[in-house]
């Protein structure tokens, strides 16, 4: 069985192949898997998704620039 610290779970995929009802796995501060909605998974209490899109790649859309000084 797979292990996670987040399941993302209930929302629609967006990627560029299409979107899909999936479930995204977080583990640390990276998308450990992204799989079908009913696979086993133990996780602590997700994050319900249902009725939302879901973009893996854009989940932390803040900028991350550095200025010197």
């Amino acid at each position: 069985m797979l292990t996670c610290d987040i399941r993302v779970h209930g929302g629609r995929v967006v990627s560029s192949a299409g979107t899909l009802d999936a479930d995204v796995l977080i583990k640390g501060e990276k998308i450990s898997a992204v799989l079908h909605p009913s696979s086993p998974v133990e996780a602590r209490p997700g994050i319900g998704a249902t009725g939302k899109l879901v973009p893996p790649r854009a989940v932390d859309l803040h900028p991350a620039a550095r200025e010197p000084g």
